[in-house]
C-alpha cells in the first residue's frame, strides 16, 4: 500500500484523536505482560521503535502546546510547532519534521500504518547463507581468543570468499 502525502494528511488533527493515537503508541511501546501486572519489552524492529518513539513525544508535545493554549482562550493548531520542537529535539531538521507529521497523521487515522523501515524489507543477510557461515566460524576460530571486527571485515574482504 503506497503512503499518501497529500496536505490533508499533513493537517493537524483533532486533540482527542490525537490523545487516543498518544495511549495507544504507549501500549505499542511498553506492552502490558499476560498477567496484567508490569509491563515487557516491544517485540519491534530497532528503527521501527525509535520512530515510534519519536512520534509520541510529537503528539505529547502537540498535545501539551494545544491544551496551554486552550487554556489562555488561543484556538490554534500547534502541529507544525510540535513537529519542528520534537525535530529540534531529535537535532534533526525540518525534512525530519515532515516525516513526523506523516507518520503519526497516517497512524492516528489507522493504527495498523506504522512507519517500517522500507530497506529492508526482502534482503536476506548473507550470514544466513549455510556454507558462509560455517567458514567464516572456522576462520574466527583460527583467528584465535581475541577476535575483533577487523577480522570479519579481512575475511569478507578476500577475492575467493567473495
Amino acid at each position: 500500500m503506497g503512503r499518501d502525502y497529500s496536505i490533508e494528511l499533513r493537517m493537524s488533527p483533532s486533540l482527542e484523536s490525537a490523545e487516543d493515537a498518544l495511549a495507544d503508541l504507549k501500549l505499542l511501546l511498553q506492552p502490558l505482560r499476560a498477567s496484567g501486572t508490569g509491563r515487557k519489552w516491544p517485540n519491534l524492529p530497532l528503527t521501527l521503535c525509535q520512530r515510534l518513539e519519536w512520534m509520541k513525544t510529537f503528539l505529547w508535545m502537540f498535545i501539551d502546546l494545544t491544551q496551554k493554549a486552550e487554556a489562555k482562550g488561543i484556538q490554534s493548531s500547534h502541529w507544525m510547532a510540535a513537529s519542528l520542537g520534537t525535530a529540534n529535539v531529535a537535532m534533526k531538521g525540518k525534512y525530519f519534521a515532515w516525516k513526523l507529521q506523516l507518520w503519526s497523521k497516517a497512524y492516528i487515522l489507522d493504527r495498523g500504518d506504522l512507519p517500517v523501515d522500507q530497506w529492508g524489507i526482502g534482503r536476506i543477510s548473507m550470514i544466513k547463507h549455510e556454507d558462509l557461515a560455517a567458514n567464516l566460524h572456522l576462520h574466527l576460530q583460527t583467528v584465535g581468543k581475541y577476535v575483533k571486527a577487523g577480522d570479519i571485515v579481512e575475511y569478507l574482504s578476500d577475492k575467493g570468499v567473495q
